[in-house]
């Protein structure tokens, strides 16, 4: 369920100084799930480049870089809605 501050009686805040158990654990799971993802990325992409050359295995090598920082805006957009709530 959700946790409800007695105060105010609406769902906690982290700017209340609670924080959204369900929120962090959703953010974890992402977190965990995609990091578990990256070495088969890492993996498939190194292969796929071994057979390319010039500009196609230079954007196939920026697949892994382009996903990492899918997962951090992912991370960074979380805690800005957290915090602005």
């Amino acid at each position: 369920g959700t946790l409800v501050n007695k105060q105010t009686g609406g769902v906690s805040e982290m700017a209340s100084g609670n924080i959204d158990v369900r929120s962090i654990i959703g953010v974890l799971v992402v977190l965990i799930v995609g990091l578990s993802v990256l070495p088969i990325i890492l993996d498939a992409v190194a292969t796929a480049a071994a057979s390319l050359t010039g500009a196609a295995q230079t954007m196939l090598n920026l697949i892994p870089l382009f996903y990492v920082i899918a997962l951090l805006l992912a991370v960074i957009y979380w805690a800005v809605g957290t915090t602005k709530k």
